[in-house]
C-alpha cells in the first residue's frame, strides 16, 4: 500500500506508477511462495473475481527500469520513504527486495518491522510511506477488494493507502449500486483505471489455494478453502 496522504506519494501518481514499474514481482514470488503458491499480478482484482479483465499494465517477469526512471525523474521529492512490514522472514525478504528495487529509481527506503500483533497499531499512526497488507476477500464480489481498500470511508481501517479521490469515490460508490453484468463491467473498468492511472497500491501476487482430492470427490467448492459440507462422492 502506497500512502497517498503524506510524503513522496501524496499527489504524486507518476511516482506511484514508477514504483509499480520498478519492482521485481518475480523475485518477490521466488522469495515467498514460489510459482506454485501464487500467481503474479499487477491489478487489484484477482483473475477469479467476477469482472476481472487482464490489462497487462505493469511488468510481471522483470522490472522495466528504463521506463520507471523516466516516470520517477523530477518526482522523487525527498527521495526517502519508510516501509512498514511484519517481523517475519518472508515479509522481511519482500521488504529488502522493494528496498533494492526502489534504490534504482532514486528512493532510499528505510524498513521498519513489527510483530504481527502490533503491526496494525503502528500502521494506524500513519508514519509510513509503504506498508504490506496481505488482504483476503471475504466474499467473491469486487466490492470486497477495491471499495474496502480504496474508498474514502475506509480510511483508518482497511484503506491503508489512505486513498481519497473525489472522482474515484464517486465511481466506486456508483459501481457498488449496480447489479449483474453492469456491476462487474463497471468494476472491471475501475480496476484497470485505478491500477494504471492512480496506482495507490503495488499489487504483487494472488495466493493459489492448492487443494488435493481423490478422483471420487465431487462438488468441490472453495470458500476459499475446501467447503467440507459441500463435498460429495461420485
Amino acid at each position: 500500500m502506497l500512502n497517498t496522504s503524506r510524503g513522496i506519494f501524496r499527489n504524486n501518481a507518476r511516482l506511484r506508477q514508477a514504483v509499480n514499474l520498478a519492482v521485481d514481482r518475480a523475485a518477490m514470488q521466488r522469495a515467498t511462495t514460489g510459482r506454485v503458491g501464487s500467481s503474479l499480478t499487477d491489478q487489484y482484482l484477482p483473475s477469479s473475481m467476477p469482472g476481472f479483465r487482464d490489462a497487462d499494465i505493469y511488468p510481471l517477469k522483470r522490472p522495466n527500469l528504463r521506463k520507471a526512471r523516466s516516470y520517477a525523474k523530477g518526482h522523487t521529492r525527498s527521495g526517502k520513504a519508510v516501509l512498514y512490514t511484519f517481523n517475519d522472514p518472508r515479509p522481511l525478504a519482500l521488504a529488502q527486495i522493494v528496498r533494492q528495487n526502489l534504490a534504482s529509481i532514486g528512493i532510499d527506503v528505510t524498513v521498519k518491522a513489527f510483530a504481527f500483533n502490533a503491526y496494525f497499531k503502528h500502521v494506524k499512526k500513519e508514519h509510513y510511506d509503504l506498508a504490506f497488507d496481505p488482504w483476503t476477500a471475504d466474499y467473491p464480489d469486487p466490492y470486497s477488494l477495491v471499495n474496502l481498500l480504496l474508498e474514502r470511508q475506509f480510511i483508518g481501517g482497511s484503506n491503508l493507502s489512505r486513498f481519497n479521490s473525489p472522482k474515484y469515490n464517486r465511481l466506486l460508490q456508483r459501481a457498488a449500486r449496480l447489479q449483474g453484468s453492469a456491476r462487474y463491467r463497471a468494476y472491471g473498468n475501475l480496476d484497470v483505471r485505478l491500477a494504471r492511472d492512480a496506482a495507490p497500491i503495488l499489487a504483487i501476487d494472488v495466493f493459489n489455494e492448492t487443494t488435493l482430492v481423490s478422483k471420487r470427490v465431487g462438488c468441490v467448492v472453495l470458500r476459499p478453502t475446501l467447503d467440507l459440507a459441500a463435498v460429495c462422492l461420485k
